[in-house]
Order: structure tokens, then sequence, then C-alpha cells
């Protein structure tokens, strides 16, 4: 407690710190943990899940073919491992320690990006108060210790740090090293002691998405700008030397993927424009022009929330008396712009926003508060309060209120409680011997107690729920799989012999749930004629919150 500088040098207000920031930490685990393990599985989280549970670059897609799917006679070689066709491959080996440790759930799923989420609100109080140690103004600078917490208290309830939290998706991973990295920078530019730390830090958040790219320009033009002699140091060359190293796999292995195919990953054929014939889906990619900005940033963030990050912008371009740290902030704010233009405006890249929006709106605070005795006026105090419970309130409606249900995790429950952890006697291979290695490598330690049971599932049903329904269940737990197409081409050519005595799991997709249409009309006709056949008391129905169908299951023996 020594170093607590300024209004906390009383044990009254070091009791009130401590109090608030127990507050926030409780707010914080209550937002990002709360039923996370029973919400809905929404946008590509099946894909990262599946994926991440055997460190397995495969999608089972034809319109978005991965390289281990070339080598069908041969053992795939050891470069596939370097990294993936989609995204570089920290976050899924993360994911992989996650589910060796707490076993194959939608909540171990999302486990690292709930921690991260958490570690995002305890580094945005360090960061702010680094970033406020460094103001000139000496009474913005005594208020560094509140300046954080309130830093951290905003990012604890706000809608768009909740949301990436609670999703099996690689922004909350990226965003907590992206704060990390920050931070050390920070620290470097007074201290080149940690310019290991910075390189190491960085490259980290490069094995995990290569959008925090934006960062290179904000440090050197933020470095320019303050003449900083950190630019005539070797150290912070060697730092980045220490990046590219750590991102030295990736890049191997785009040279190889290059080899193999003509053209780089999925993110850096984006970048250059490349063709990429067996990715005729983006998958992941899922992008939103930039011209859609301004719907998208209403649906993130909060009216309250916009006006202070706009005030909060006007008072860091416009009060020189702040210093040149301020434009610290605006540069990162400029530069994340400058990205969404490229990538698009989805909503999870306009969640990047909030870093310096944080910033902004704790400026904005303070620098009002100066108005004032101390910032523990009552004004004061009654407006962040306000505000705070406002952006609680629109993240309790978006996260809790608005519940996305698709039937996807209540048809997986129903599996879970039908399959336990046990399969049916033998293994059925795989034409490609790396893909029957992963059968054998996670199917046959389960024990082989259930009867020959086969699930058959609609094409229509999207990527991200099919992988995780059902290819997760055919490659890590040795349960036959078939979908809905090739089932019924092996009734019509040869009446199902095959099948026979199999008791098959036949799931047909509703309008309650994600679909990805099939305009062939004869598929439907057959689908509905075929499931029209089979008996009343073997069908039931999975339903949405609101009563819709999101799935219909038949469970039946072909004689």
């Amino acid at each position: 407690m020594k170093n607590l500088s300024g209004s906390l040098s009383t044990p009254q207000s070091q009791k009130m710190f401590w109090a608030i920031a127990g507050v926030i930490i409780l707010a914080g685990i209550f937002f990002r943990f709360w039923n996370l393990g029973s919400d809905e599985l929404t946008f590509d989280e099946g894909i990262y899940a599946f994926r991440s549970i055997g460190y397995l670059d495969y999608m089972e897609n034809p319109a978005q073919v991965t390289p281990i799917q070339v080598f069908t006679d041969r053992v795939a070689p050891a470069w596939l491992s370097l990294s993936f066709h989609d995204a570089p491959p920290l976050f899924f080996i993360i994911g992989h320690i996650f589910f060796s440790i707490f076993g194959e759930s939608v909540l171990a799923a999302r486990l690292p990006s709930a921690l991260a989420g958490l570690g995002i609100v305890v580094l945005m109080f360090f960061v702010t108060r680094l970033l406020f140690e460094k103001f000139e103004d000496e009474k913005l600078r005594e208020w560094k210790e509140w300046a954080g917490m309130l830093a951290a208290g905003v990012t604890a309830v706000s809608f768009a740090s909740v949301a990436i939290s609670r999703l099996d998706q690689l922004e909350a991973v990226l965003f907590f090293l992206v704060l990390l990295n920050l931070y050390i920078f920070l620290r470097l530019i007074d201290d080149t002691r940690w310019w290991w730390v910075f390189g190491l830090t960085f490259g980290l958040a490069m094995l995990v998405k290569y959008t925090c790219v934006f960062l290179i320009p904000v440090y050197f033009i933020y470095l320019a700008i303050t003449r900083s002699p950190l630019l005539k140091n070797w150290k912070c060359y060697a730092g980045w030397g220490i990046a590219g190293l750590l991102f030295l796999p990736v890049i191997i292995y785009n040279i190889k993927l290059y080899g193999l195919w003509k053209h780089f990953d999925l993110q850096f054929a984006y970048l250059f424009g490349q063709a990429t014939p067996e990715w005729q889906g983006v998958g992941g990619k899922n992008q939103e022009p930039f011209g859609n900005i301004l719907t998208n940033v209403r649906i993130v963030y909060s009216i309250p929330f916009l006006i202070l990050t706009f005030v909060g912008i006007w008072i860091s371009v416009a009060k020189k008396s702040l210093g040149k740290i301020r434009w610290l902030p605006v540069l990162l704010f400029a530069f994340i712009l400058a990205l969404l233009i490229a990538v698009g405006s989805a909503i999870r890249f306009i969640s990047f926003l909030i870093i310096p929006a944080v910033f902004f709106i704790t400026i904005a605070f303070f620098v009002f508060s100066k108005k004032f005795r101390s910032p523990s006026s009552v004004i004061v105090i009654v407006i962040v309060i306000c505000f705070i419970l406002s952006e609680s309130y629109f993240t309790s409606t978006m996260v809790f209120a608005n519940r996305a249900d698709y039937g996807i995790v209540k048809l997986d429950s129903y599996f879970n409680a039908a399959f336990g952890e046990a399969r049916p006697v033998g293994l059925l291979g795989h034409p490609n011997p790396n893909l029957n290695e992963i059968i054998k490598e996670y199917a046959e330690n389960r024990p082989a107690t259930l009867p020959r049971v086969g699930i058959v599932y609609d094409d229509r049903i999207s990527t991200p729920a099919r992988l995780w329904l059902f290819s997760r269940r055919q490659y890590y737990h040795g349960i036959p799989v078939m979908p809905m197409s090739a089932f019924l081409e092996t009734i019509k050519t040869s009446g199902g012999q095959a099948l026979k005595g199999f008791e098959i799991y036949f799931v047909k997709a509703e309008s309650g749930t994600t679909i990805s249409e099939i305009k062939n009309p004869e598929y439907m006709k057959s689908l509905n004629e075929f499931f029209a056949k089979l008996p009343a008391q073997s069908k039931f129905t999975i339903k949405n919150s609101l009563g819709i169908p999101t799935f219909e299951v038949s469970k039946f023996s072909l004689d």
C-alpha cells in the first residue's frame, strides 16, 4: 500500500478502494461466467471448439478444404501442425489444453475466453493507471489509481467486453494479449529492460490473430511524436526480433502451404488478393462492409458510452496540458478504424474499439471532475454510478434477456444422455489415414458398451453446429455419422442394407435453428417424404425458448 498516492493515502480511502475493486471483480465474474456453459453456441464457436479438441485443422466442408485432406494416401507432413489454414495456432493450443483438462463441454470451450475476459478487466486498470501516471497534468497523475479503477469498472460491465468473453472465439484472448503488450510498451518507454517481454507479448498476440498488427504503426508513430530515444535503441528492435522468432512457425507453414496450393493461409491470401479455389466459403471470416459500421456500433455500444467516448476524444485532441501521452489512445482509435476499413465492420471487429474508448471515457470523467474539489465529490460519484448502472442494464439486456436459443445445446445434451462416454463396438475407419488416426487416438479408449448406433443429420444444419454435434462424435467418440443426402442415396440404391441392425438417430433441422439453405428441391422432397413415413412414436421435437421447433429427432431401426 505504500506505493499508493494521492487520495489513497488515508486508511479510509484505501478501504474504499479495495471494496470497490472487489465489487468490480465480482461484477466481472458474474457477467462472464453466469450460465456460461448453458448459453447457445453461436457464430463460429462450434468450428473453433471442434478443431481445438484434437488440435485438428479439419472442417469436413467441401467448400473449405484443409491441407490434411490432400494427404489421402500417406502420413501428413509435420509442418501441418505449425498453424491452421484460417488462423494462427495459439488459440487452438490453449483450447486443446483446456479440453484435455476439463473434458468436452460448452463450458470448457468458453473458459479460455472467460478467463481472458476477466484478465482484460484487471489489465485495463494497470494500463489506464500507467497512462494517467504519464500525464503532464499533476492533478490527473494524482488520481491515477481511481482512473484505473474506473476503467476496470467500465470494462467489467460493458457489452463489447462481456460479449467476447462469453464466446469460444479468438477475440478475448487477443484483447488480453494486446492490452498486456500495450502495458509492457508503456513500461518499455521508461525502462528498456522490458524489451524482451515486449517482443514476447506481441509475438503471442500475433499467434492468436494477425489483426494486432495495427499496434505496429501506433507504437512507431507515438515514439516519433515524442521523439523517444527508444527509436535509436537496439533493444527496441531486438524486441521485434523476438516477436518475429515466435511467429516463425506461421511463416514456415505459409511457405509450405504456398508450395502445396500456390497461395498462403486464408488471412494472408485475403490480404494479398490471392485466388483460393480450395476455399469457396470464408468460414470464420463472416465480414460485413465498413459501410455498416454505424449500425453495428449501435448494436455493441450504448448511447451514453458513445457520447462519453467522443467527449474523451475531443478532450484528448484539444487539451495540450495532458501532454504527448494523450496521443497514444488517439492513435489506437485511428488505426483500429483503419483496420476496420480493411477487414469490415463485423461486430467482433468493432469490439476492438472498446480499448481506446474506455481510455477516452476515463479521461472525460476525470478532466470533468477537476471542476470539483476531488474525484470523490458527490456529483462525480453520482454520474459514474449512473453510467455504470446504465452499462450494466444494457449488457444484461443483450446477454441475459435476449439469449439466443437454436436448440444446439439442447440437442447436444440429448446425445450426451443417450451415449454418455461410451461408443459402439468396433470403429468405422476413415479413408484418410490421418483422420483415421484421430478416430483411433480419441475413440479407441472409450468403453465399447453401446449397441450399434449411428446419427443421420440434415445437410442443411450450419457448419458450426454440425461440427460440434456430429463430427465431434464421429472423430472423437467413434460414433458413426452420415449426412442425410448420403443416407437417402443409400436407401435409394441398396435399400439401406449396410445400415440394417443400426439404431439410427435421425436429425431434421427446423426453422428455429441455424440453417444453410439447400436450393435442390429434390433433397427437401426426399427428406420430408422419408421423415413422414417414420412412426410418430419414434419422433420428438426440440423447441427453443419461444416454442419454435429447432430440431426433429427420430430414433428407429431399419427392418
